[in-house]
């Protein structure tokens, strides 16, 4: 079975950890839309999570290289 060219292919970690982060986004989307929840409180720590989330997938993907 031929596997599909990608000039650019995911590791296991790197596909899971940019999951977490549009779950994440998607959370804060959610809460935002229906509990009106724009409390600096809870928009920053998640923010913050989502951006060290993204760039812990962009190392574990250069790492497995």
């Amino acid at each position: 079975m031929p596997e599909p060219r990608h000039s650019y292919r995911f590791s296991p970690w790197q596909e899971k950890l940019t999951g977490l982060v549009l779950v994440i986004l998607l959370v804060i989307l959610i809460v935002n839309v229906f509990f009106k929840v724009t409390s600096a409180y809870v928009m920053i720590p998640l923010i913050v999570l989502a951006g060290v989330v993204y760039v812990a997938s962009l190392i574990a993907g250069k790492m497995k290289k």
